[in-house]
């Protein structure tokens, strides 16, 4: 099989749809979705790109929001200094696009009023819903209180009613975080119409790159409420061959930023999952790595066990030796990634090979790593400019392993910092990848033939069903009933109908009689008090 068969049969099968969208429309976006569609041009952009000569090698940088992605990349890319700010919420992760420049430099994107529309309206969804949540939290907590015979204090019971609208709407991770969005696009007082110019940075070096991305990324920046994506381009070694993707988190909640980072993840070559150490291998991340093998193709994973530094102070891991705590913890995290990735392969046999050298690896010990860590280690002799979290990373590491962390003993808390940051692991991987990217981009080319065809044959599998379900549904519908039914609905229509005339006409009728009650009243005073 070949790409072009699997064109055409992308085109074959998009023809058919759109003849038969008016009976499928409601039906057709979930089976688009679940079976990684794409549109015959983008997947025939794919093909082309992966036949491009000089092509870079594309590395995903994926995992839920505050996995640690870009206190990754700072110790991978940038020996540890903050230019990727780290995420506080879904909102202001943006995007971020690395490669190769000769100078350093970004290009930003900005939402356009088309998105800024879309989010206000889930903005407005979520006031919608909260009101709803509200009005019905006050009335539940109202009765518990009247029925437990406590006095009803309605400023207090307000204000525990809003909390627990809130918690109701927690689950809803879009709307929540559109409203607080929306929040910050109205207290913006950029202007809009002149987002265009001020895309394009341009600095001397990475330190002044990263205060001027500040102003577009981080909390409190000025543009960032707008910012959709950046580009961002340096002249390092590290990035030669490469374009690394750090993507704002799984579930994005911004649909247009969503669609282009699912547009890029189409394209990479390898992918590097960040998994939180305390919630390792979560369901998010298994469903990711099902949906990118089989749906995309991507057959080079690097799966990583973030912020492993916040698992050394449960009384399960706790050791004499900083040595032994973190064998105890990478060996339970290997055990848990290795079953789990057993068990995916067992029900889901069509994966493959695609795990095995997940397995392989991380029998005995896991990929792990503490990009905090790699921070303070470069940082050391400049512990005034840490930041909170990063302070409190270096309080917990004295406090519960003080041998290891003696101030006085600078390379010594260094060597223990870079031991738990595990740094030249990840660039050894990182180095095998870049050294491999011919063999890597041909097998993506075959995969990628191989699962869209897989996918393509599925989706006709389920048209297919859903056609012929639909056929029996008609067939076996009672068509006596149908006309009944629709016997009944005219003849209520023609009552309703009948019914409202005659309320309006009395209505009408008894408004005049007041009308001229009134006026006659009025009349009567006027005359009696003129004469």
């Amino acid at each position: 099989m070949t790409p072009q068969h699997v064109l055409e049969l992308n085109q074959r099968l998009h023809q058919w749809m759109q003849t038969y969208h008016p009976e499928l429309e409601k039906d057709l976006a979930p089976m688009l979705n679940r079976h990684a569609i794409d549109r015959s041009e983008d997947l025939e952009q794919a093909f082309s790109d992966l036949v491009e000569e000089n092509r870079l090698l594309q590395i995903g940088v994926v995992g839920r929001v505050k996995a640690g992605k870009s206190s990754l990349l700072n110790a991978l890319v940038f020996d540890g200094h903050a230019i990727l700010p780290r995420a506080a919420t879904p909102m202001t992760a943006a995007l971020t696009t690395l490669t190769y420049g000769d100078t350093f430099g970004a290009d930003v994107q900005f939402y356009s009023a088309a998105d800024r529309d879309n989010i206000q309206q889930d903005a407005l969804r979520y006031q919608q819903r909260y009101q709803e949540e509200l009005t019905k939290a006050v009335e539940t907590l109202r009765q518990r209180r009247q029925r437990s015979g406590q006095p009803v204090d309605d400023a207090g019971l307000y204000r525990d009613a809003e909390k627990s609208a809130k918690r109701a709407l927690q689950s809803e991770h879009t709307l929540v975080a559109a409203s607080e969005q929306w929040q910050h696009i109205e207290a913006s007082t950029v202007d809009l119409g002149a987002l265009d110019t001020l895309g394009h940075l341009q600095a001397p070096d990475a330190a002044t790159l990263a205060v001027l991305l500040s102003d577009y990324v981080a909390v409190g920046g000025a543009f960032m409420p707008l910012t959709k994506s950046v580009d961002i381009f340096l002249p390092l070694e590290s990035l030669r061959n490469v374009r690394i993707i750090d993507t704002p988190g799984l579930n994005d909640p911004v649909q247009s930023r969503e669609e282009r980072t699912t547009a890029l993840l189409k394209n990479c070559d390898v992918v590097f999952i960040v998994s939180p150490a305390g919630q390792f291998l979560s369901e998010q991340d298994i469903e990711l790595m099902s949906r990118i093998t089989q749906k995309e193709g991507i057959q080079e994973l690097v799966l990583i066990a973030s912020q492993v530094d916040n698992q050394l102070y449960g009384s399960d891991t706790h050791q004499p030796t900083l040595q032994g705590a973190l064998d105890k913890i990478t060996q339970t995290l290997s055990v848990h990634m290795v079953d789990t990735l057993q068990r995916l392969k067992a029900q889901h046999p069509e994966i493959g090979a695609t795990f095995d050298n997940l397995i392989q690896q991380g029998t005995g010990k896991v990929l792990y790593t503490s990009g905090m860590c790699h921070s303070l280690s470069e940082r050391f002799d400049q512990q005034h400019a840490w930041d909170s979290a990063e302070q409190k990373v270096w309080e917990n590491l004295r406090t519960h392993y003080a041998d290891f962390f003696t101030p006085e003993h600078a390379d010594r808390c260094r060597g223990n910092l870079d031991l738990l940051a595990n740094t030249h692991a990840l660039r050894a991987v990182l180095d095998t990848v870049r050294e491999q990217k011919d063999h890597i981009i041909e097998q993506r080319r075959t995969e990628l033939v191989r699962a869209k065809l897989t996918a393509l044959e599925a989706l006709r599998t389920d048209l297919l069903t859903f056609s012929r379900d639909k056929y029996q549904e008609i067939r076996n519908t009672d068509i006596e009933k149908l006309k009944a039914a629709r016997h009944e609905l005219d003849t209520t229509i023609v009552t309703a109908s009948y019914d409202l005339d005659v309320m309006l006409s009395k209505c009408v009728a008894e408004f005049r009689e007041q009308l001229k009650r009134e006026l006659t009243k009025h009349l009567d005073a006027a005359y009696f008090t003129t004469s």
